[in-house]
């Protein structure tokens, strides 16, 4: 009689290994979703702590200081409060025209970023350099779109309202001033700038 070439105990020990490694892929699924789960209420967390932060520094305290008549004051600890002046400004898109024509109109077009988008087919990449002057003479389709970068923006309200002119900007500036207190912590001792 011959030897059976079949091992079954070989079978028992791979089923067992298999079963195994199954859960073990299950345990790991399942972190997995809770560790996703937890980041998401993390968050949550993170997004109602901001929000709460920024009631603290834009509103609560700011209101609080001036009422005070105070534009700074210092911790215990060493840290300084500062009551600064701040502005957001912007347009939509809807009066982008409106906007660069007020740009252009008051003298202000070196704000004004200009690109060129041109469509080039294949094989014309020796074009590149040549086409800002021959764009008219190889007749190709371009587009013009005047931009202005928001941290330029930002400057540009920034120094006329420094300079008193803020209420003379159109409102399509949507310029909305506001105050924000900065907390400045002292350095601590040992360290290399300190």
């Amino acid at each position: 009689m011959q030897a059976n070439p079949y091992d079954y105990e070989d079978d028992v020990d791979e089923t067992e290994l298999a079963k195994e490694g199954l859960k073990r892929l299950t345990e790991l699924a399942n972190t997995q979703l809770e560790v996703e789960d937890q980041i998401i209420d993390l968050e949550e967390k993170i997004k109602a702590k901001q929000k709460f932060l920024v009631k603290i520094n834009q509103d609560l305290l700011p209101t609080l200081m001036q009422e005070l008549k105070m534009t700074d004051f210092g911790l215990e600890d060493g840290s300084r409060v500062d009551l600064e002046e701040k502005f957001f400004g912007g347009f939509k898109k809807e009066d982008e025209a409106e906007v660069f024509t007020w740009f252009r109109k008051n003298g202000l077009e070196d704000y004004i970023k200009n690109s060129i988008k041109a469509s080039l087919r294949m094989g014309e990449d020796n074009l590149i350099e040549k086409i800002a002057w021959i764009m008219d003479l190889a007749n190709i389709d371009c587009e013009i779109k005047p931009s202005i970068h928001a941290s330029t923006l930002k400057s540009f309200i920034r120094k006329e309202l420094e300079a008193g002119r803020g209420k003379e900007l159109p409102d399509f500036f949507n310029i909305q001033e506001y105050k924000e207190t900065k907390i400045t912590k002292p350095k601590k001792k040992g360290s290399k700038n300190g």
